[in-house]
């Protein structure tokens, strides 16, 4: 397994712009998952059980895709 290098970057990045007042910094980690277009089960339940159906899902010239964002709040400090 390989070192963590998230904190070197940030570090990096503060020293590079110094001009900036910061009051904190904030990492966001995103996980993409995308659909198997020989497996369409996935996107299957996204869309029949975690989404309102409609006319929607049937707008442009290729399949909608879907993205779903959960933010926790505990004490002052979102998740």
């Amino acid at each position: 397994m390989s070192d963590v290098q998230i904190p070197a970057i940030a570090r990096k990045y503060i020293q590079t712009v110094k001009q900036v007042n910061y009051q904190g910094v904030r990492i966001n980690l995103r996980e993409l998952a995308s659909y198997e277009l020989k497996n369409l089960s996935a996107r299957n339940f996204t869309f029949s059980k975690l989404l309102q159906a409609g006319a929607w899902q049937y707008f442009g010239s290729a399949p909608v895709e879907a993205s779903v964002r959960l933010v926790y709040t505990l004490d002052e400090t979102q998740l």
